[in-house]
């Protein structure tokens, strides 16, 4: 059994993602609440909110994983 379901970033509440501005991806779905990075590497980025982190693989590809909820109410301290 898989841990995740994959979803095309079209599908995904946020402009800046949905229409690729950010770069081509896709959205991972924990299917059991917990979450995992698909690739192996190292944290190269956390954003300040600490809802996104930047992951660089061996090949230093840079891969972006946000974790979607209000980031406006985040950055009131209020999540």
């Amino acid at each position: 059994m898989r841990w995740y379901d994959f979803k095309p970033l079209s599908e995904v509440n946020d402009e800046v993602f949905s229409k690729e501005l950010m770069g081509k991806g896709f959205v991972v779905v924990p299917s059991n609440g917990d979450i995992h990075s698909p690739v192996d590497g190292k944290v190269t980025m956390v954003f300040p909110t600490k809802h996104a982190i930047g992951i660089t693989d061996k090949n230093k590809i840079e891969y972006i994983f946000a974790y979607w909820h209000d980031t406006v109410q985040l950055k009131r301290g209020r999540l």
